[in-house]
């Protein structure tokens, strides 16, 4: 279900959406999640044939850059992804056992280009 914002809320530093508490639990169908994520995010882009945002925002303390891409997997790798890994490697040392062998190899990518094959057939 998509939550009724209960209040647009003005301070120094911005604004705040307050929404209502959503007792949030794992799917059990993954797939089905995906496509719903997927489905929310594409009605989402107004007819645009872009992915971004004409600004930043924020997923708790972390901030997003938006920067428009013209395909779905670029943003997601520049805008997302990439700064995500940066953080995580930045934080922990190479040999850290919570940087596992998967976030290293995702690190070393040059691009999100050797991520394309994962997506083949999707509509992205």
């Amino acid at each position: 279900s998509v939550p009724k914002p209960l209040k647009l809320c003005s301070c120094d530093a911005g604004a705040a959406l307050l929404l209502p508490w959503l007792q949030l639990q794992r799917p059990t169908n993954f797939q089905a999640h995906g496509l719903a994520v997927g489905s929310l995010h594409q009605s989402s882009l107004g007819g645009s044939a872009m992915h971004g945002f004409e600004r930043d925002t924020y997923c708790g303390l972390w901030r997003f850059t938006n920067k428009w891409a013209e395909d779905w997997l670029s943003f997601f790798w520049e805008q997302r992804l990439s700064p995500l890994l940066d953080s995580a490697l930045s934080t922990y040392s190479s040999n850290s056992t919570a940087i596992g062998p998967n976030i290293k190899w995702l690190a070393a990518l040059p691009s999100a280009e050797p991520l394309r094959q994962l997506f083949v057939g999707a509509d992205l």
